[in-house]
């Protein structure tokens, strides 16, 4: 279209982005959210905000799924369980409902209610996340015991670092999850404003049957102008054209089973060179046998 977009600095709370893709599970060929789980686990979240898909991204990790953090996630958003903040530390867990997703909340916590610097909460994260009860139980006596100096209960602060150290075994990177969401919406962002431009680069770079199909589901739900066009020897191209102004994706001839590259080149130069094919009989005369067969 000529337009110069600055992908990167694109208004993170657009409603309709949520609203009408993400709530809906419509995240076929979108970053890191076009999984058949992730699909359905939009439709669940109902995300409302980056946050959420932030928090997604975490949850649908095998750890979080297995501890039953994802089910609880939807549970608070959607106000069937109230969520429970730990004492001090609902700075940390607000954004969260109370839940511990990320890795960098351990070292929020430990610096909170701990009392620890921040490159004695990076070691702990460290060690929490090698599992390993030996590094990790240096650090409990000092926890508790700045905690304590928080006016913290000692009861509550043990119990606190106990979910602290379950946690580690499925928390994740929040840094790693921000930058998939942020690149999720993108492409979720540009499907919504740019939706032919879109999926003729989607279908372009399908490598299998299956995104072809499901892509072409979404499309049938989400968007009344465009059509998909059947294969067309006259009008289709090696890859997937597009007449913007009609909306019309033509197939890609190089998508057609047993249509090789050599077949295909054919057929567009003998097009090109002298012209649209009038019948079957035709075609067959003017192309080389050698090149195109049966």
């Amino acid at each position: 279209k000529g337009e110069d977009i600055d992908i990167y600095n694109l208004p993170l709370n657009d409603k309709n982005i949520y609203d009408k893709l993400f709530k809906f599970g419509y995240n076929s060929d979108v970053f890191h959210f076009n999984s058949i789980l992730l699909k359905a686990y939009s439709q669940e979240v109902k995300p409302e905000n980056i946050e959420d898909l932030i928090a997604m991204l975490a949850l649908v990790r095998p750890g979080a799924v297995k501890s039953g953090a994802n089910i609880d996630y939807v549970k608070h958003k959607t106000g069937k369980k109230e969520p429970i903040y730990d004492y001090g530390i609902k700075e940390v867990t607000e954004n969260t409902y109370g839940l511990l997703i990320y890795q960098e909340q351990i070292m929020q916590i430990c610096q909170i209610l701990g009392g620890f610097s921040g490159s004695e909460a990076e070691d702990v994260r460290k060690s929490m996340g090698k599992l390993k009860r030996e590094l990790i139980e240096p650090y409990e006596k000092r926890f508790i015991e700045g905690a304590v100096k928080n006016s913290c209960s000692a009861e509550e602060a043990k119990k606190i670092w106990e979910k602290m150290v379950g946690f580690a075994e499925y928390g994740f990177n929040r840094s790693h999850s921000a930058c998939y969401a942020i690149t999720g919406y993108i492409s979720q962002w540009l499907k919504y404003y740019y939706p032919i431009q879109f999926w003729t680069t989607a279908f372009e770079f399908a490598d299998n049957d299956d995104k072809i199909m499901s892509y072409i589901s979404e499309i049938k739900k989400i968007d009344n102008f465009i059509q998909i066009i059947p294969p067309d020897i006259n009008n289709s191209q090696e890859k997937f054209f597009t007449d913007y102004n009609q909306g019309k994706i033509y197939w890609s001839l190089s998508k057609i089973d047993s249509l090789g590259p050599v077949a295909v080149k054919a057929i567009i130069n003998e097009r090109n060179k002298n012209g649209l094919y009038f019948s079957l009989e035709e075609f067959f005369k003017r192309v080389k046998k050698a090149e195109v067969n049966k």
